[in-house]
Formats: C-alpha cells, sequence, structure tokens
C-alpha cells in the first residue's frame, strides 16, 4: 500500500477538551488519531509527541498489515477463529476482544489502535493525561471528570448526550458502533451504540456485536438487558432516533441548550 490515507472530516474534534488539553492529530493510511494531552512541568514538547505517535502508528500498521496478507480471513471475517501462533501483539489483543464479543476481529481494529497509541506516549512521556479518539473510538487516562460526547448523525441527540469518566473509571475505553453513520460495518441500525470497557479494543468489538443487535426503538431495552450479563461493561449507552437508553456505572450527561 502506499503512505496515503483517505481522509473524512471530523468536525466534531473542533470541540474536544480544546481549552482542558493541548492536542494533534496524526495519520498514517486509514488511521487517524486526534490525541489531547496535559503534559507535566518537564514535558519535552509537543513536536517530540507527535513523531513517537506517527512512528508507533506506522509500526503497528505495518504489523498488521503484514499479518492481513497472511491470513486471508483476518480482514473480512465476522465472526472469532483462532489467529496463527506468531500473530503480533496488537492482532492478537484484537483477536481476544472478537472471541469475548463473538465478532471478527477488525471489529477491534480502532479500540486497538487508540490504547496501543495511548500507552506507548504514556510509557516514553511525563503525562498527566491522556485522550485518543480514532473515529469515535476512545482511550482515555484523565485525573479529573471528562465528558465524552456522543455523536450520532441525523439523530436530535447527536453531541448533546454523552458518558462522564473520572480517575476512578481510568484507563477506560468507550467506542460506538453506528448503523446510520460513518464508513464502518454493522448490521444495525442503531445511530450509536456506545460501551465502555477497561480494555478499549473490547469496548470497540462490543459497540459492534450489540450495535448488529439494535434496529429499532423496540430493541433498546432488551439490548441493556443482554449487556447486563456482561459485567465487564462498564456501562453502554444506545441511541435510536430521539431515544436513548443507558445502563451501568458512568453517569449519563445532557448538554444544555
Amino acid at each position: 500500500m502506499s503512505e496515503t490515507h483517505s481522509y473524512q472530516p471530523r468536525t466534531y474534534r473542533e470541540g474536544m477538551g480544546r481549552d482542558r488539553f493541548r492536542s494533534f492529530t496524526v495519520a498514517y493510511l486509514e488511521t487517524d488519531l486526534w490525541i489531547g494531552y496535559v503534559p507535566t512541568d518537564d514535558h519535552p514538547g509537543p513536536d517530540d509527541m507527535e513523531l513517537a505517535a506517527a512512528d508507533h502508528i506506522r509500526r503497528l500498521r505495518i504489523e498488521v498489515d503484514a499479518y492481513a496478507r497472511s491470513d486471508r480471513k483476518f480482514l473480512d471475517a465476522l465472526a472469532p477463529y483462532e489467529p496463527h501462533p506468531n500473530a503480533p501483539a496488537l492482532v492478537q489483543i484484537m483477536f481476544q476482544a472478537a472471541r469475548k464479543a463473538g465478532v471478527g476481529p477488525m471489529a477491534a481494529v480502532a479500540g486497538a489502535f487508540a490504547e496501543a497509541v495511548g500507552r506507548e506516549l504514556e510509557s516514553k512521556f511525563r503525562l498527566h493525561e491522556i485522550v485518543v479518539e480514532n473515529g469515535g473510538d476512545i482511550f482515555l487516562d484523565v485525573k479529573g471528570p471528562c465528558l465524552t460526547l456522543v455523536q450520532s448523525g441525523s439523530s436530535p441527540l447527536s453531541g448533546k448526550v454523552g458518558l462522564e469518566v473520572d480517575s476512578l473509571n481510568t484507563p477506560i475505553g468507550i467506542c460506538t458502533s453506528s448503523g446510520t453513520v460513518g464508513p464502518s460495518l454493522s448490521f444495525g441500525r442503531a445511530d450509536a451504540m456506545t460501551v465502555a470497557c477497561q480494555d478499549t479494543a473490547l469496548a470497540d468489538a462490543y459497540a459492534t456485536f450489540f450495535g448488529n443487535r439494535v434496529h429499532g426503538p423496540s430493541d433498546i431495552e432488551p439490548v441493556l438487558g443482554e449487556i447486563a450479563d456482561h459485567p465487564d461493561i462498564i456501562a453502554a449507552l444506545v441511541i435510536v432516533g430521539d431515544r436513548i437508553g443507558v445502563r451501568g456505572d458512568l453517569p449519563l450527561r445532557i448538554l444544555k441548550k
């Protein structure tokens, strides 16, 4: 593949913690991340972070793309299966998440990348807080309350509701699947199916699995009931049109008009 990427404008990023976080975007091929951070006093500088993030994304993509060439099912599988024994660490994380959620491994790719990059930057830089957003899938490690607004396309609730996390909940992954917004594959019709887990790849996989099961407002309550049987899901939020359902340990917040 060439070193180009297809960019889709993500205007919602303009308002993501601009008064709280320093931020930058980094892209390589189809991977496009927004990274917000709060440095400590001895932080070496944003240029170093951008270079480190870009380098790590590039290395991860090379590993994942090489694995995809060796495993013809990898990119298109819609159900779990076993990876090759020598699969890279990130690919194994994707397969583990897929196995738990009952989906194909690519359902976990955005969440897996978000967390891998976030943890890499935390290991290299003295950061007070970090948020990594990858197409609506988010890895957070924060020290105070942080509201993650849910984008839900043409729903009147889009960008007006979200889940709030704080230091007691993080690090955490909050991922959203949609059957009406964006290029990702979904067999459902939820405007947003948002799932929070300690593992961002797992949150991504669960968001896909449960998003596939929401075809209309009448599915909100049954799906939230199923989610209650999964203790590794910290919280979940479903939006279909002007209807919303939520359950779990993260507070729902609604923006005032």
